[in-house]
């Protein structure tokens, strides 16, 4: 089967080849090692840098293959890479080697797993595409009229400014880049944020569309944030939301709060005092996110990170402070994944 027919469909943890009843379950990390063979084996000298970097990958991550893919196409973009050219979603083969093709087709068939609100590097929009924010209020839609659109529930938010051009693809590029390409593969637009690997596009539940560089610090914005509380509400933390210094939220029936202090520490507070922290007091205090990725995480000032939930891979996820007492994310279908256990 070629790539260019392969159709990948969720089926558990496992993706199936053809779609269902089409032959066995094929697991991703099955795949990724079978992509990663593929391209020792081969020998043309031209790709031999890509060799060494995937053998030096292979003993940092061990025998974890899809981190290797993963991490490899965040750092890599050089000449001899795919680009995805034609709006059909045809790739051009500008490769040298099999090995090659199979490394960025490998990434297109992982793209948006799950994750409606993100465009991970080396993924595209095709016109009549759209991007969502986790609540489904708002949208981003690459138009067939060449104009890239943030929507809102009134109307639009933001827009490219490029209607009227031949629509061809947009391109969320692993150099961070975020560009609209015509037909003819030339540049319609672009965000103007090379040179920061690995970034990803994200469509906020507060109306904002942000470009995050893989630590979480923004490069790009559209500055469209709706200033109606839809991220952080009195009690709740949604996706995109931040906590500046002595800031925080309070549980509905406020008897508890969660304060983002000025010492660097996280502090959920009862009626008699503290209940719980973060255990960085002491650290200079910086911003707390709920990111889209499910992740709380803590940064200093200069955005280098201080403290997390370890709860990334929960895409859509919010913060809630409750009535009990207890600090607690949930996934967008209500199952908890991190808890304080307070009081």
């Amino acid at each position: 089967m070629s790539f260019e027919n392969l159709r990948i469909t969720r089926t558990g943890t496992a993706l199936r080849a053809g779609g269902p009843g089409r032959g066995p379950a094929l697991s991703l990390e099955s795949q990724a090692r079978d992509i990663i063979q593929t391209v020792l084996a081969e020998t043309d000298p031209k790709t031999a840098s890509v060799r060494r970097r995937l053998r030096s990958l292979l003993v940092a991550h061990s025998d974890d293959h899809v981190a290797v893919l993963r991490e490899h196409l965040i750092l890599t973009r050089g000449p001899g890479t795919c680009t995805v050219a034609r709006p059909e979603g045809r790739y051009r083969d500008r490769c040298r080697t099999q090995g090659q093709v199979a490394l960025l087709k490998y990434s297109s068939m992982t793209k948006n797993q799950g994750v409606v609100m993100t465009l991970q590097p080396e993924t595209a929009l095709h016109p009549g595409d759209t991007v969502r924010a986790a609540s489904g209020r708002y949208r981003l839609m690459y138009q067939a009229d060449g104009n890239l659109v943030l929507y809102g529930p009134d109307g639009p938010l933001w827009d490219s400014g490029t209607d009227g051009s031949v629509a061809g693809v947009c391109i969320m590029q692993a150099d961070g880049n975020l560009v609209l390409y015509g037909p003819d593969e030339d540049c319609v637009w672009d965000s103007k944020t090379e040179n920061n690997p690995g970034s990803r596009l994200i469509v906020q539940d507060d109306g904002n569309l942000v470009i995050y560089r893989p630590d979480g610090t923004p490069v790009w914005a559209t500055g469209t944030s709706v200033p109606d509380g839809s991220a952080v509400q009195a009690d709740a933390m949604h996706p995109g939301a931040l906590l500046k210094p002595r800031h925080g939220l309070k549980s509905a029936n406020g008897l508890y709060g969660l304060m983002y202090q000025a010492d660097g520490n996280l502090v959920l507070y009862g009626p008699d005092g503290p209940l719980w922290d973060s255990g960085t007091d002491g650290s200079a205090a910086g911003v707390c996110i709920m990111q889209a990725d499910g992740n709380l995480v803590l940064y200093g000032p200069d955005d280098e990170y201080v403290w997390d939930s370890e709860t990334e891979n929960n895409p859509g996820s919010r913060l809630i402070i409750q009535d009990d007492g207890n600090l607690v994310i949930y996934r967008p279908d209500g199952t908890p994944v991190w808890v304080t256990g307070t009081p």
